[in-house]
């Protein structure tokens, strides 16, 4: 398999970064997310059961933000890593690809 073309390792570094934004945009999402605050009349007789559920809730878009930021960071990572290699040109060097 011949080594791919700077054009072809350009695409796929822009591709990690384009993925990237948008597990951030996902991650800014999910932080954005808010429970509406009810009174203790319109939670009546349900009031600890709907307190637990919207705080596993909150906990689970915490989570998940927190999951979606750091897969943007490994693809950004990622991105960099391999710009950085063919900078260097490691892999023409070691002739892997």
């Amino acid at each position: 398999m011949p080594p791919p073309t700077p054009e072809t390792i350009t695409a796929a570094v822009a591709a990690l970064r384009d993925d990237a934004a948008a597990w951030l945009a996902a991650a800014a999402d999910l932080s954005g997310c808010r429970l509406p605050s009810l009174t203790p009349a319109e939670l009546s007789g349900a009031a600890g059961h709907f307190a637990a559920c919207m705080n596993g809730t909150t906990e689970l878009l915490a989570s998940g933000a927190s999951a979606c930021a750091a897969t943007a960071i490994a693809l950004q990572t990622a991105a960099a890593a391999y710009e950085r290699d063919e900078a260097a040109a490691v892999h023409r060097l070691r002739q892997t690809w």
